[in-house]
């Protein structure tokens, strides 16, 4: 049997790695320049160490590092294993995990940038050749990673089928710029930070043109919840109200981040300025699924690090979503903790869904931090927020369950072994869920830039989707108009999703 299949450590000590984390010192700090040493401070070494182990059993087995599969992508798995690699080079001071970061964003963009090895179309998913596509490799979107081909435009639809299908999903497309954007701020100011942004906006424009539309003409506006490869057609007509709010915290982290490095797209302004106008007028945000919780966690917590900083307008309607998000993950945590899933047994559950409602729960106690930077904002929602702490022992069980080897010895995990150990490495590395919030290095943005965004957030919805690709070449936005026209008469069915990971 392949080691690298083996549950990662001993069973004597993992007990001792199951404690919740604290933030204290860390999400209060300026995030700048003295944030790799307080993170690193603030770490404990075992769980340092368990991390390391789990990331390096992955990269050998997906050929980040030889002699595994590098073809083997996931979009959702390696965004997550970027993020966790760049925060163990932080918690490590080790270069080598930064630089496998950075090799694993070349694989996905080589991989599920391009066509399917089973697909007749070949090349790249954007039609574009040569140096250019390379340039560009986010440019027509990125495929999911699914085992199965997409399904045909006159198959019929089949409910389980289709969960290993490939396509586009918006969620995962969502997490990716979370990566790229946190790539851009571990390198230095130059040409590669640059590029990484870029390779950010061009995701974003490509994704908002191709998932958004009019439920009717001059209707308003809804998300298809999975593309096709090409962005052409929709293959689940469902409307997602977690993925639209999703797109609003990445869309604006990006813009924070662009403005810090000098970068003003009025394309990315409109269409979070789009998706800002979605969920305001969205129903209620509540969930019992904890990988959706969990991402439910991680995006109000964004939004409230942007609006502490003065990087996002903080007005009644902000305060109103923010203050409905905390209600309603309240609520959630609520009934997730009374259905009793932490109690069934291991080989009926999945660990990388628990996990990621883990990692979430990591983001309380550093929003808390957030909001006390602004009085008035901090007066309203402390409450909500304090309300949300006392779910944090969550956290503890559902780490601790799955660091048990006897948990990592269920079939259940050894099916999903890749997802699974990222995601338990990312929850040992709260780093990752600071980085999430904080990766826009908001708190050094200059108001002008605030201002500037704002205007351009008022006067440029109207063109979003028409002019998504300005930026990149002549064929790919002849490629976005294709695409927002083909979707313009399509409707959305249902409001509600569940993450799929």
């Amino acid at each position: 049997m392949d080691e690298s299949n083996q549950p990662a450590g001993d069973a004597a000590d993992f007990a001792s790695l199951s404690h919740p984390s604290d933030f204290s010192g860390t999400a209060s700090s300026e995030y700048g320049a003295g944030k790799s040493t307080a993170l690193s401070e603030s770490r404990d070494d075992m769980r340092i160490e368990r991390a390391r182990e789990l990331l390096a059993s992955f990269s050998r087995r997906t050929g980040i590092h030889a002699p595994g599969d590098s073809g083997r992508r996931y979009l959702w798995t390696d965004a997550f294993a970027v993020q966790a690699l760049l925060a163990l080079s932080r918690a490590t001071g080790e270069k080598r995990h930064s630089a496998d970061a950075f090799r694993l964003i070349d694989l996905v963009h080589l991989h599920l940038g391009a066509h399917r090895s089973d697909d007749p179309r070949v090349g790249w998913i954007s039609g574009l050749d040569g140096p250019t596509a390379e340039s560009h490799p986010t440019l027509g979107g990125l495929r999911i990673g699914k085992p199965l081909p997409e399904r045909l435009a006159d198959a019929p639809y089949d409910a389980r089928l289709e969960w290993e299908r490939d396509g586009q999903y918006y969620h995962y497309l969502t997490r990716w710029i979370s990566a790229l954007v946190s790539c851009s701020a571990a390198v230095p100011r130059g040409d590669a930070r640059g590029r990484f942004l870029d390779q950010a906006r061009e995701l974003a424009h490509a994704m908002h043109a191709a998932f958004v539309f009019e439920a009717w003409p001059g209707g308003p506006k809804r998300m298809q919840w999975k593309m096709s490869i090409d962005l052409t057609r929709p293959l689940v007509h469902a409307s997602g109200l977690a993925d639209m709010l999703d797109g609003l915290a990445t869309f604006a982290s990006l813009e924070a981040a662009c403005g810090n490095a000098a970068i003003f797209d009025p394309v990315l302004a409109a269409a979070t300025a789009e998706l800002r106008a979605m969920c305001d007028a969205a129903g209620t945000f509540a969930t019992v699924d904890p990988l959706a919780l969990g991402g439910l966690l991680l995006d109000v917590s964004r939004l409230v690090h942007l609006i502490s900083h003065g990087a996002m307008v903080r007005d009644l309607a902000t305060d109103r979503l923010v203050e409905r998000l905390l209600v309603d993950i309240d609520r959630g945590l609520e009934a997730f903790d009374r259905s009793g899933a932490l109690f069934t047994a291991l080989d009926r559950r999945l660990g990388f869904r628990e996990l990621g409602l883990a990692i979430g729960l990591q983001s309380i106690t550093a929003m808390r931090a957030a909001a006390q930077r602004s009085p008035a904002l901090v007066a309203g929602i402390e409450p909500r927020i304090d309300a949300l702490a006392r779910h944090l022992p969550l956290h503890t069980r559902i780490e601790r369950t799955w660091l048990d080897p006897a948990a990592q010895a269920t079939e259940t995990w050894r099916a999903h072994i890749d997802i699974n150990e990222v995601m338990l490495a990312a929850c040992l590395l709260p780093e990752v869920v600071l980085e999430s919030a904080m990766n826009a290095s908001v708190s050094t943005i200059a108001s002008a830039t605030t201002t500037a965004t704002t205007s351009a957030t008022t006067t440029a919805t109207t063109t979003a989707t028409t002019t998504a690709t300005t930026t990149a070449t002549t064929t790919a936005t002849t490629t976005a108009t294709t695409t927002t026209s083909s979707r313009s008469s399509l409707s959305a069915i249902g409001e509600e999703r569940t993450f799929s990971a």
